[in-house]
């Protein structure tokens, strides 16, 4: 229960990375160099042939990979008769113990692990790469004096960035509660961490990394304890300075992804997006029916109807309009009972179909069942 718990709190965590389509000039940067762009942490992760995902178990999570081409989703394992239960399985994580997010760069696996190293220890946050099969798993660092759950993160210019909310402990020494945000940076080059933003000298603002430009990162923040605006800033890791980059209402904001970002007015049946490079915006999208609810995504917008069936109940339907070739993958609204989309990847979508995992290559319009391998 618990993990499942935490997986709600990392959504709500994780709202400014709700995200939207690259860009077509972006289009033949190399999808897993951190030089290029910046990596995040997500739960679904990319890799040249597959997917690499979680699965919570009884005694933990573990760590698995679904082939692209064979549609065989296995454990990341290669030891004979393991029973991935316990910590001598590399792709095993022992209960209490959450993966917050993953990552995949250059022929590498990072984890970044919220838990206890030493049992009843203070939690910390630690980051660990593996190869690509699982394989050679070490402790990159470990950010040791933040005991809260880590909010997200990346990977930008041989640098890792996380936002952790700070400890604030009560005046009598009975307890604490999580704060406002830090933002944190370690260089693998120099092996230093460094705090870019305090959450204790800052502790009324909500901060999140939201993507990397050439020696920056992109920082929103917005109020802690209320709704109001949504300010962009941008870090120069280099010589330490901020820039503001752009404020919009809150309530407006749907979504961000390195230099754009997705603006939709309730009031409106249309999507903006705002380039904060070249400071223009654009209409993206418009529609003229009524939908209970719009998220944008990583690289599509789901559109959700509400219906009553004959019972009386609440019926979900689905419609999804894909970013980069700019078309709606069905021509009606599909039943939430019989199609619910898992994540979209480059150029297939990851569908749960009538109870089922499939890749669907909508291109084609052709289904491959993902066959789960003990």
């Amino acid at each position: 229960m618990v993990k499942y718990l935490v997986r709600i709190l990392c959504c709500l965590y994780m709202i400014f990375l709700l995200t939207g389509c690259e860009r077509q000039e972006r289009a033949e940067v190399s999808r897993f160099d951190d030089s290029k762009q910046y990596l995040y942490f997500e739960s679904f992760v990319e890799s040249e042939d597959g997917i690499y995902h979680t699965e919570v178990v009884d005694s933990g999570e573990i760590i698995k990979y679904a082939d692209r081409s064979s549609g065989k989703d296995t454990v990341l394992c290669s030891k004979i008769n393991c029973k991935h239960n316990s910590e001598k399985c590399q792709a095993f994580v022992k209960e209490n113990d959450f993966i917050m997010g993953m990552l995949y760069a250059k022929g590498k696996l990072y984890l970044l692990v919220s838990g206890y190293k030493n049992e009843g220890g203070p939690r910390s946050n630690c980051i660990y790469q593996m190869d690509k099969d699982g394989r050679g798993k070490v402790l990159i660092h470990d950010f040791k004096d933040y005991p809260v759950m880590a909010n997200g993160g990346g990977l930008y210019k041989n640098r890792f960035f996380l936002s952790i909310q700070v400890l604030e402990m009560e005046e009598d020494g009975s307890g604490g509660s999580s704060g406002a945000p830090s933002i944190l940076m370690y260089d693998l080059n120099t092996k230093k961490e460094a705090v870019i933003l305090d959450g204790y000298k800052e502790n009324d603002t909500f901060k999140q990394i939201v993507g990397g430009n050439h020696n920056s990162i992109y920082i929103a923040e917005r109020n802690f304890y209320e709704k109001g605006d949504c300010h962009f800033r941008e870090y120069d890791f280099l010589t330490g300075e901020f820039d503001d980059l752009y404020t919009t209402p809150e309530e407006n904001l749907q979504a961000i992804r390195d230099d754009t970002l997705y603006l939709q007015k309730k009031e409106e049946k249309k999507i903006y997006v705002y380039n904060m490079k070249t400071q223009m915006m654009e209409e993206l999208l418009s529609w003229e029916e009524d939908v209970a609810n719009i998220y944008i995504r990583y690289g599509y917008i789901e559109f959700v109807k509400e219906e009553k069936n004959v019972a009386g109940e609440t019926v979900y339907l689905h419609k999804w309009y894909d970013l980069e070739e700019f078309e709606y993958l069905f021509d009606e609204y599909r039943p939430e009972s019989e199609l619910t989309l898992k994540r979209k990847l480059t150029d297939i979508y990851w569908f749960v179909k009538d109870g089922k995992n499939y890749f669907y290559n909508w291109k084609e319009k052709v289904w491959t069942e993902i066959e789960e391998i003990s």
